[in-house]
C-alpha cells in the first residue's frame, strides 16, 4: 500500500517528525517490547523473542518511512510474512493486532512530545493522523492475509499427514508406533475401532440394475475385478473418486472423519463412535465392519466388496450401506459363479414369459416365501385383492410344483431371487 502525504507544505513538517522518530528508535521498540510484557503476555509467550523484535522494529520502521518520504515504498512482503510466523507460532490475529496497537500507542506519544515542542499546525497534526490510520489499515491487511497465507499451508500440510494415515491404515502392518506417529501427525488420535467406508461415484450402478442379463450378478459385476474393474459401473474412476471427496468434505465434520484416495477409489475412515453420523450425512458409500485400526484392511476389504455389489446393481448404489445390514447379500453373492448358476437353475420355470408377467410372479413368489400360507397378508404387502393373490398362487403352483413344498427347494428360491438381478431389487 502507498502512503501519499496530500500536501507538500507538510513534508518539512512531517520529516521533522520522522527524524525525531528515527533517533528515538531504541527507546520506541524497548518501550514497546515492555508494555506487550505488561499487557499481552500471550504475545510474549507464543513468539520467540527474535520474532517480536523484529515485529516490533519493522512495525516501528515502516511508520517512520512513511514520514520521511512523500511516497513511501510498501512493506507488505514483510508484515504478511510476519503475520503467517506469528500464525504459525500459535497468536491468534485479534492478540497480534492487539499488539500492533500498544505499538501504536506507544509512536504516538512520542509524536505528542514533539507536537507539543515545536507547536505544530492542526493541519499537519491531520496529516499525520491520516497517515497513521491509513497504516493500522495496512497493518490489518496484512496480518489478515498473512494469517489466511499460513492455514492455507497448514491445511495442505494437515492434509498430505491424513492421506499418509490413512493410506497407512489400510495398508495394514504391524508396525503399531508408526501407525500412532502418523496418527499424532495427523491431529487424528487412533481410535480404539473404527470403519473404512469407500465413496461411491454418481455413475455407480447407473446401469447394473439390468445389465446383468440373466445370469444375476455376473461377469461384469462382482468377478475378480472387484471394486476397481466391475464393467456396471466400478469405483475406480478417478472423476467419480474426487467428486466424491469433494461431497464429503462438505458434508462431514473434518476433524472427525479421514478422506483421501488410495489406489484411484475414494475412502474415508472412521472412528466407530462416528459411524452413525457418516451414515447419515447423505453421502453414498459402502461403510465396512468395525474392527481394530490394526484390521482396517479388512473393513476396507468388506466396504469394497459392498461397493461392488452397488456397482453391479444387487444394492442400491444412491445412499449409505452399513455391512452388517447386508450380511445376506454379501454371502448370496460371495461366489457370483454359483449365484448365478444358482438362479438360472431355479428360476428356470419363469423363462420365456413376457417379462412384466415374469416380474409380477417372481414378485409374489418372494412373498410368499416370506409368508408362506397367508394370501392376505400377501396380499397387503403387493397391495393386491386376495383373490388376485390366490390366481398368482396357482399360476406359480403349475410353473414350480412340488419345489414349493421342498424346504432345500424354498431356501434356493430364495437365495435366486436375491441373486437375480431381474427380480431382488422387488424383495429387498
Amino acid at each position: 500500500m502507498r502512503h501519499e502525504i496530500p500536501s507538500s507544505l507538510h513534508h518539512k513538517a512531517l520529516r521533522a517528525i520522522g527524524a525525531r522518530l528515527r533517533a528515538e528508535l531504541p527507546a520506541l521498540v524497548a518501550e514497546t517490547e515492555e508494555r506487550l510484557r505488561r499487557e499481552q503476555p500471550e504475545v510474549v509467550a507464543l513468539l520467540e523473542p527474535a520474532l517480536m523484535l523484529e515485529g516490533i522494529t519493522v512495525t516501528h520502521e515502516r511508520f517512520i518511512a512513511i514520514l520521511e518520504g512523500a511516497e513511501a515504498p510498501g512493506d507488505a512482503p514483510r508484515q504478511v510474512a510476519l503475520a503467517s510466523a506469528a500464525s504459525g507460532a500459535g497468536l491468534p490475529v485479534e492478540v497480534l493486532l492487539a499488539g500492533y496497537r500498544v505499538g501504536a500507542q506507544v509512536g504516538w506519544r512520542h509524536v505528542a512530545a514533539y507536537i507539543a515542542e515545536h507547536d505544530v499546525p492542526s493541519e499537519v497534526v491531520m496529516t499525520l493522523a491520516t497517515a497513521s490510520l491509513a497504516y493500522v489499515d495496512e497493518l490489518t491487511a496484512n496480518s489478515f492475509e498473512g494469517f489466511a497465507r499460513d492455514a492455507a499451508a497448514a491445511g495442505g500440510a494437515r492434509a498430505r499427514e491424513r492421506q499418509a494415515l490413512l493410506a497407512a491404515l489400510v495398508a495394514g502392518g504391524d508396525d503399531t508406533a508408526a501407525a500412532e506417529s502418523l496418527a499424532t501427525a495427523a491431529h487424528w488420535p487412533l481410535p480404539e475401532r473404527l470403519r473404512v467406508a469407500v465413496l461411491l461415484p454418481a455413475e455407480a450402478g447407473g446401469a447394473g440394475g439390468g445389465g446383468a442379463g440373466a445370469g444375476g450378478v455376473g461377469a461384469g459385476g462382482v468377478g475378480a475385478g472387484g471394486v476397481a474393474g466391475g464393467a456396471g459401473g466400478g469405483l475406480g474412476g478417478a472423476g467419480g473418486a474426487s467428486a466424491g471427496v469433494g461431497a464429503a468434505a462438505r458434508s462431514l465434520d473434518a476433524d472427525a472423519v479421514l478422506l483421501g484416495h488410495v489406489d484411484g477409489a475414494a475412502l474415508a475412515a472412521v472412528a466407530e463412535r462416528d459411524a452413525e453420523a457418516l451414515l447419515e450425512a447423505g453421502i453414498p458409500l459402502a461403510l465396512g465392519p468395525a474392527v481394530p485400526p490394526a484390521r482396517a484392511p479388512d473393513s476396507l476389504a468388506g466396504a469394497r466388496r459392498l461397493a461392488a455389489l452397488a456397482a453391479a446393481g444387487a444394492l442400491p448404489a444412491d445412499r449409505a450401506l452399513r455391512w452388517e445390514d447386508h450380511l445376506a447379500a454379501l454371502v448370496v453373492h460371495a461366489d457370483p459363479g454359483a449365484a448365478s448358476a444358482l438362479a438360472t437353475r431355479r428360476l428356470a420355470p419363469l423363462d420365456g414369459l413376457p417379462p412384466a408377467r415374469a416380474l409380477m410372479l417372481s414378485e409374489t413368489l418372494a412373498a410368499w416365501l416370506a409368508h408362506p400360507g397367508r394370501p392376505r397378508e400377501i396380499a397387503r404387502l403387493l397391495h393386491l385383492h386376495p383373490q388376485t393373490v390366490r390366481y398368482r398362487l396357482a399360476r406359480l403352483r403349475e410353473r414350480f410344483g412340488d419345489a414349493l413344498d421342498d424346504p432345500d427347494a424354498r431356501f434356493e428360491l430364495a437365495l435366486a431371487l436375491r441373486a437375480d438381478a431381474r427380480h431382488g431389487p422387488q424383495i429387498r
